[in-house]
């Protein structure tokens, strides 16, 4: 094989760990935005529960949540599951009743696309 003939597939890696690295950072966004309705789901005034509002909202992020699913994109197992460093990301070591090395909390969700981690669960687990 010539030189010829391999400079071309150099340059298509380059060019498509380009376009790789661009799908992620849209990926990132987009999960930042899942993480803002999560919070604002968490963090709703008890006598807003059960208002036509918190109902659209919520509607609004399940259907966020299928459109992820639907491109392969699915959130990471955490709680009362064994710390996986391929998986997780461990913020904090916490004394726990649970087995050493549990997951105790999720901080942040994490995702995987198509089976490979583009965003680590936060999590803390027990000691």
């Amino acid at each position: 094989m010539s030189a010829a003939n391999i400079w071309p597939v150099g340059k298509e890696r380059r060019r498509i760990t380009s376009i790789s690295k661009k799908a992620r950072n849209g990926w990132f966004k987009i999960l930042n935005v899942v993480d803002s309705f999560e919070q604002a789901l968490k963090f709703q005034p008890e006598e807003l529960k059960n208002s036509e509002w918190a109902k659209g909202v919520l509607q609004i992020k399940n259907q966020l949540d299928d459109f992820l699913k639907s491109r392969g994109v699915e959130a990471i197992k955490t709680l009362n599951e064994k710390f996986n460093p391929e998986f997780h990301e461990a913020i904090e070591a916490i004394i726990s009743d649970a087995e050493e090395g549990m997951i105790v909390e999720e901080v942040q969700k994490g995702y995987a696309l198509h089976g490979k981690v583009i965003r680590p669960a936060r999590v803390k687990i027990s000691k």
